[in-house]
């Protein structure tokens, strides 16, 4: 069985993973796209690792045109802070296609529930990280 790392044209391509945000200690379900990662047919199966995340189950959740959607629960076994996540896409001749996928392990509520504060202080930090960048950009561009 041959992995290959996806390279500059699928690790371009739309991969997409919601939520974003991870909760640690809790089981969750992760709704993973993949763009087209090689020619032929789409991937027959999708396995998740990385950080003490651990798969629980998989099912492919259907076709958008040449993306594939799936469904995997996982348990986030991985402190708070930022997580690589390796998409591990599997194919009918054995091949498979690894893919690299940022996201963001936050403590779980005490109650099971989401933390709102939380993710609005997420949220409302990531705005004003992407505000104060684009001032110190705007001020370097100024002339004299």
């Amino acid at each position: 069985m041959a992995v290959a790392l996806a390279g500059s044209e699928a690790a371009g391509a739309h991969v997409d993973v919601s939520p974003r945000l991870l909760e640690a200690g809790e089981v969750m379900t992760l709704d993973v796209e993949l763009p087209r990662l090689r020619p032929g047919p789409p991937p027959t199966s999708l396995g998740v690792s990385g950080g003490r995340v651990r798969q629980l189950s998989a099912e492919a959740a259907g076709l958008a045109g040449v993306e594939s959607r799936w469904r995997l629960r996982v348990r986030v076994g991985a402190p708070p802070g930022p997580l690589t996540l390796l998409l591990r896409a599997g194919f009918a001749d054995g091949e498979t296609v690894v893919v690299r996928h940022a996201v963001t392990v936050v403590p779980a509520r005490s109650d099971g529930e989401t933390s709102t504060a939380l993710l609005v202080g997420v949220a409302a930090a990531s705005v004003a990280a992407a505000g104060g960048l684009a001032l110190l950009l705007a001020r370097g561009r100024r002339s004299p």
